[in-house]
């Protein structure tokens, strides 16, 4: 048997999350998890902290949903920055400060933007969001059967 000892909730790709006591699971997996990602300006690709060169400072952001989401709807997120400030998702100039802190034009957005080069409607960019299973992080621990 085993047991779910912690759980996590990334609400935007690449930044720290948030830890959880309980959350809606589906079919596409932890709710609100990856709601949201950064897309670069100039080149229209999702940001991503696998790419430490250009987004290894995401890594410095947390973010957490103000409320429990739902899935037919971008959650509100307040977005810690590493300078300690906070931000939340739905702030007229969140681009202007995400943009300032990371030192490249990005948008925060919530809906995946076309992979580049594709001629198929809704492909997205590679990673993000995931479809079928989330990233969202659990620790599992084995326990002994009861018995």
């Amino acid at each position: 048997m085993m047991a779910v000892t912690a759980l996590y909730r990334y609400p935007v790709k690449s930044m720290l999350g948030e830890p959880l006591e309980r959350c809606r699971i589906d079919e596409r997996g932890v709710v609100g998890d990856r709601a949201y990602a950064l897309v670069d300006v100039e080149t229209g690709t999702v940001a991503s902290a696998k790419v430490p060169r250009l987004w290894g400072g995401l890594l410095g952001f947390s973010a957490r949903c103000t409320g429990e989401p739902d899935r037919g709807a971008a959650p509100t997120v307040e977005i810690t920055f590493p300078d300690g400030s906070v931000h939340h998702s739905g702030d007229a100039d969140i681009d202007t400060a995400l943009s300032a802190a990371i030192g490249r034009d990005v948008r925060l957005v919530a809906t995946p933007p076309e992979a580049p080069g594709s001629r198929r409607c809704g492909r997205t960019s590679r990673g993000w969001p995931r479809r079928r299973s989330s990233r969202a992080r659990m620790s599992v621990t084995r326990t002994p059967a009861s018995g």
